[in-house]
Parts: C-alpha cells; structure tokens; sequence
C-alpha cells in the first residue's frame, strides 16, 4: 500500500508539471500575437487588454 500510494504521488506530481508546462507555453504562445493553428476563430487576439475609461 505505501508503494501505492508513493507511486500515485510520484506520477501525479509528475503529470501536474507537464499541464503547468503546457499551460505556460499556450499562455506565451497567445500572448505573442501570433494566431495559433490549433484556434482557427481565434485570428486576431481573443483577449487584448484596454485601458481602463478612468485613465
């Protein structure tokens, strides 16, 4: 059982690094501009930051 359980661990600490990884690379990847073959409606920046009407 604690082989398990250390196994389980092992591997989902493991798992969670590669989606973080994968998260950080999408988020710079869209973030650059450059549209993204994998979002086709998704030609110019989805999300772009305005300035707030207070400025």
């Amino acid at each position: 059982m604690d082989d398990a359980l250390w196994a389980f661990g092992r591997v989902s600490g493991f798992v969670s690094m590669v989606l973080l990884t994968v998260a950080l690379i999408l988020g710079i990847l869209t973030r650059s501009g450059r549209p993204l073959p994998a979002l086709p409606g998704c030609r110019s920046p989805c999300f772009t930051a305005t300035s707030p009407s207070w400025r």
